[in-house]
């Protein structure tokens, strides 16, 4: 088994992970639009099972037809989600070229919530605050004022920490807020409701998937790329209009409905298992990689 190409798409790199290092046969995996191009074709020749692991990048007209071209000699495309699925098939792929596997996800297990009276939620830090994570830090606000006690997670990655503990001091929730740089996602488990709130087209976090897999509601914004992790009213909130007015309503409202919370997250839970399943996963990466 041999590999070219990198990626920096989160969700690519979460599934290239369990990709195994041994195959049956002369396999290749090619990463990126390049090796793509430049690679499929030689490796095909060279009579090997050519395998694409697809990424989230922007494509131009010229890169597109390129990309349908040399789709052709590749054996499979492996998306990691159904945003990079559509990519592929918005350039003209068949989508029998593609299989959708989503990477593995076990919940991490943690006792903080026994006996936490406090209402938390969590939101990845790679948020930027003009792209969402300052409406939920407003939103925060909002709802302390009427629930008395909320508490913020902000985990994972936070490049603008500086930034967030300054908007934490003027809105006046610095002792509502916590932050948790780590490479692991236990932060999310320690939470009643996670948040991805995105304006600027980017992908939803890797963290949802701990999320869904912890069983905990999603409230997001309501973007084509977001719907793929949140069915409305069923594991979460999708919201039309993405505002620190109408999200601190929802938190309130899932604050003081607890058997609803519940409800959602056992349906977020439900999600997990159908697509996240360890078992599952390593089935269908095995029957492009035996």
């Amino acid at each position: 088994m041999r590999t070219i190409g990198k990626t920096q798409d989160p969700w690519a790199q979460a599934l290239y992970a369990n990709i195994p290092e041994r195959a049956a046969g002369r396999t290749i995996l090619l990463s990126g639009s390049g090796p793509h191009i430049c690679a499929t074709f030689f490796f095909w020749l060279a009579r090997f099972r050519v395998l694409w692991l697809g990424s989230r990048q922007s494509y131009g007209p010229l890169t597109k037809r390129c990309i349908k071209l040399f789709s052709h000699f590749s054996h499979a495309i492996l998306a990691p989600n159904q945003a990079i699925e559509t990519q592929y098939l918005k350039a003209g792929i068949s989508d029998k070229k593609i299989s959708l596997i989503y990477p593995p996800c076990t919940p991490e297990a943690i006792d903080a919530r026994k006996g936490d009276p406090v209402f938390t939620i969590s939101c990845d830090g790679e948020t930027g605050i003009a792209h969402g994570l300052g409406i939920i830090m407003r939103a925060v606000r909002d709802s302390r004022d009427i629930l008395g006690t909320i508490r913020l997670v902000i985990g994972g990655a936070i490049p603008e920490r500086n930034r967030i503990e300054w908007l934490a001091q003027e809105l006046g929730i610095k002792d509502s807020l916590k932050l948790v740089p780590a490479a692991g996602y236990g932060w999310v488990a320690a939470s009643d409701v996670f948040l991805f709130m995105r304006n600027n087209g980017a992908s939803a976090p890797l963290a949802v998937m701990h999320a869904l897999a912890c069983g905990k509601p999603i409230i997001a914004n309501d973007a084509p790329g977001h719907r793929e992790f949140v069915v409305h009213h069923k594991n979460g909130i999708l919201l039309k209009d993405a505002n620190s007015d109408m999200l601190s309503q929802e938190l309130i409202s899932l604050a003081r409905k607890p058997e609803w919370l519940a409800e959602l997250g056992s349906e977020s839970e439900r999600f997990a298992e159908e697509r996240f399943n360890p078992d599952a996963v390593q089935k269908k990466i095995e029957a492009l990689i035996p």
